[in-house]
Parts: structure tokens; C-alpha cells; sequence
């Protein structure tokens, strides 16, 4: 609740910040990626909520399912549903940012496609941190993070060639 009702807050003084050091065509494309910011927060929270913190909690209680009892705590469980489902949260910002950077032309989609398979490695290894240890699961959690950096990818292809285009017909007015 408290990151909840504090993220306007930060995200104001994180702006302030920035804004300086931001050429007028950069803060504007600020502007536009806001709302797909907090659409794409929000689903990686459902994602990891109602799909790895089940499966998490799943696994990890039927390790001792014979050994000893288990009881769970509110605070407990609260802190591991946080903790599951804040860093998918972030994750699934990637389109965001690479259409960001891809529209201030820091990244394009040649480099995307040509770090493919080193993002796939990544996207993996990053799959097994965050989902309990059986193949199912990181399985699961793998392909989503590499269909995330497939429309990624797809984002900042159409990106590149509505720049490419405006730079075309902004060059022959």
C-alpha cells in the first residue's frame, strides 16, 4: 500500500531530476511512454501474482510436505507475494524501455536481433532465479520473458521505421 500511494511521489522526483539533462524531443517521448509504463507494471504484478507466487508456494511447501508442518504467517506470505511479484513488475517494462530508447536512438532493432540469443541466455537464467527448481516452472516463466522481448523487439522495429520515415519526409519539405 505504501509503494502504492508513494510511486507518484518518487516517480515526480525521479522526473526532476532528469528533465534537465533531457533534449526537449526526449522529455516529450517521456510523456508518451507513461501510461504504457504503469499498463505494463500492473501486468507483470497479475502475471506474478496469479501465476508464479502460486506455483512458488506450491513447490516450496510440498519440500517438507512430509518432513514437518508448515504454518504461514500474514506477514510472512505477504512478503513473499512482494517479493515474487515486484521483480516481475519490473521485468515486463522491457518493451517500454527499448521503445524508449529506441525512439532517442540509443538502441535499434539490428542490435536486438543481433544479441539474441545473449538475451535469451539471460531471459533463462533470469527465468530459473524466479521460479522454484523444477523445469515446469522455469519453462513457464521462460517463454513469457522471451515473448516480452520478442514484441520488444517488434515495438522497436515499428518505432525505427516511423523515425526513419518522418526523417524522410521532414528531409524533402
Amino acid at each position: 500500500m505504501a509503494f502504492s500511494l508513494t510511486l507518484p511521489f518518487t516517480v515526480y522526483q525521479v522526473w526532476s531530476f532528469v528533465r534537465p539533462a533531457l533534449k526537449t524531443e526526449e522529455a516529450g517521448a517521456i510523456f508518451a511512454y507513461i501510461p504504457a509504463t504503469f499498463l505494463c507494471f500492473i501486468l507483470g504484478l497479475a502475471f506474478g501474482f496469479y501465476f508464479v507466487t502460486p506455483a512458488l508456494l506450491q513447490v516450496l511447501l510440498g519440500l517438507g510436505e512430509n518432513l514437518f508442518e508448515t504454518q504461514l504467517t500474514a506477514q510472512n506470505y505477504l512478503a513473499f507475494v512482494f517479493q515474487t511479484t515486484v521483480p516481475l513488475a519490473f521485468i515486463f517494462e522491457l518493451p517500454v524501455i527499448i521503445a524508449f530508447l529506441t525512439s532517442i536512438g540509443l538502441i535499434s532493432p539490428g542490435l536486438l536481433i543481433a544479441y539474441r540469443r545473449y538475451a535469451y541466455f539471460i531471459l533463462l537464467v533470469l527465468a530459473v532465479i524466479l521460479t522454484p527448481a523444477d523445469f515446469i516452472s522455469d519453462l513457464a516463466m521462460t517463454l513469457p520473458l522471451i515473448l516480452l522481448y520478442e514484441v520488444s523487439i517488434a515495438i522497436s522495429k515499428w518505432i525505427f521505421k516511423r523515425k526513419r520515415k518522418g526523417e524522410k519526409d521532414g528531409n524533402l519539405t
